[in-house]
């Protein structure tokens, strides 16, 4: 890609994350608005909101939101093994690519349960399908109003909401992810190459803004401190922090400082995570220039 190349998609990023906020706000929309958006595959969605039973409103229940490469998948693993219930991975994720099949709201929903609990780790980019699925029985205006009154239904919810405080390092961890082939556990795959193609640089950045958007967007409808916020860095990387063990103090478990080592093991950096991290930094002020460098970079979703 040139550099006028990559301007020219800089801009039409632009342009579609403009419309997206102006959709955030709208009173209406249509699940066709959402045509390039990322991982929003309209011919594999095979989840029918045909049927959703009223009685799981009274199970206890635990939904994780969180954006790709956050921290979320071993947060959920720590959430499972010290409370042993529920079982909370991205049944809906798998659910839209046709992992499961034909498949109703309602059994979809039921793979998070384990012990009478259940749990979903949620991505933001699983979210308009799912409010589009939710509708009919949650109608609402405006991208979030299903879901929020759909979470606002259950008797006993708690939700998580995992983020990263720095877009530059969950933007190399869905690179190198790509490259690589190693999507969770810290290790390496195959080798990194320290060569960055554009159009996935700009594709894996354009996801993470657009599904924090939403997350965003969703919160800002429910109630006040409904969400407890967990930040990587602070919370899961270093041991696992006072504010995470209390969340789980809730659940009458007790959690050492130590103790996510025996479940497994956050991804550490490492020399080459390093080096891959200024190649792309220094192929990125080069040929975008500091400019652009620096907005993409920084991007809070206020410019």
């Amino acid at each position: 890609m040139t550099n006028n190349e990559f301007v020219v998609a800089f801009l039409t990023i632009e342009q579609k994350l403009n419309k997206f906020k102006e959709m955030l706000i709208s009173n209406s929309y249509s699940l066709s608005d959402f045509k390039g958006m990322p991982w929003i595959n309209h011919s594999q969605r095979s989840v029918s909101s045909t049927f959703l039973d009223d009685k799981l409103f009274a199970k206890k229940t635990t939904i994780i939101l969180s954006t790709q490469r956050s921290g979320s998948t071993y947060f959920c693993q720590l959430l499972k093994s010290k409370t042993k219930k529920g079982n909370p991975r991205e049944h809906f994720n798998h659910s839209f690519r046709g992992d499961f099949g034909p498949i109703n709201f309602n059994d979809v929903w039921y793979k998070g349960e384990m012990n009478n609990t259940v749990s979903h780790k949620l991505m933001g980019s699983d979210l308009p399908v799912i409010s589009h699925l939710l509708n009919n029985k949650f109608p609402g205006k405006g991208l979030n109003q299903s879901l929020a009154s759909f979470f606002g239904s259950f008797e006993d919810l708690t939700m998580y909401r995992v983020e990263r405080k720095s877009l530059l390092d969950q933007l190399l961890s869905s690179l190198s992810a790509q490259q690589t082939g190693t999507y969770f556990g810290g290790g390496i795959g195959k080798e990194l190459e320290f060569n960055v193609d554009d159009n996935i640089l700009l594709r894996s950045w354009f996801a993470l803004i657009w599904s924090d958007l939403y997350l965003d967007n969703l919160i800002g409808l429910l109630p006040n401190e409904s969400v407890n916020s967990i930040i990587y860095e602070d919370d899961l990387v270093d041991g696992v922090s006072e504010k995470v063990q209390s969340f789980f103090a809730l659940s009458g478990q007790q959690m050492g400082s130590n103790d996510s080592h025996q479940v497994l093991k956050p991804p550490r950096s490492n020399s080459q995570k390093e080096d891959f991290k200024l190649a792309v930094l220094n192929h990125m002020r080069k040929k975008y220039g500091e400019y652009i460098t620096d907005y993409l970079l920084s991007y809070t979703g206020s410019h």
